[in-house]
């Protein structure tokens, strides 16, 4: 990449986005109650319908959430501001069920403390922004929006993006 080059923006379709979450949700995990595949199909659909930054979403805790209001914070993004995200009944639900089942996946395992994150590695360790990109470009190159082997392609934030674009287009 040329100094002060700019990746090109991808714009994922509704049908890219239903194959990832797909693909997220039969991602490859060991163990009878994996946690993987449901964290991943959690996380790739909390980006791509509140197009939170990866860091984020990353950085959530359960305390975030109004579970009530259905308004998740934002504490410290970018420039150190905060900021609310209203959510959708279903995306809520979704939010809902994935802390349920990670919860119940570390009550079978009480020697895993999890730390406080709502997404969190099955070893209860928090996830890294290079954990999920590789997850990421995994998925997408399966799925075959991303070409094997290739460096470049579509990324996660450019699911921010997309966002950005279905917003406006309902707007208009």
């Amino acid at each position: 990449i040329r100094l002060g080059h700019r990746p090109q923006p991808y714009v994922y379709s509704d049908d890219e986005i239903t194959r990832i979450l797909d693909a997220a949700h039969r991602h490859p995990s060991i163990g009878r109650y994996a946690l993987k595949p449901y964290t991943l199909y959690c996380l790739f659909g909390l980006l791509s319908v509140t197009g939170m930054r990866l860091a984020e979403a990353l950085n959530l805790k359960p305390e975030d959430i109004d579970w009530q209001q259905g308004i998740l914070t934002i504490g410290r993004a970018k420039f150190q501001k905060s900021r609310l995200i209203p959510l959708h009944k279903s995306t809520l639900s979704q939010l809902r069920a994935y802390k349920k089942r990670r919860d119940r996946f570390f009550a079978q395992q009480p020697w895993r403390r999890p730390v406080n994150r709502i997404f969190v590695s099955s070893y209860g360790g928090p996830l890294t922004d290079n954990q999920v990109g590789n997850n990421f470009r995994t998925l997408t190159r399966r799925i075959g929006i991303r070409k094997a082997g290739a460096s470049h392609g579509p990324r996660i934030h450019d699911l921010r993006h997309r966002f950005a674009i279905s917003t406006l287009l309902r707007w208009y």
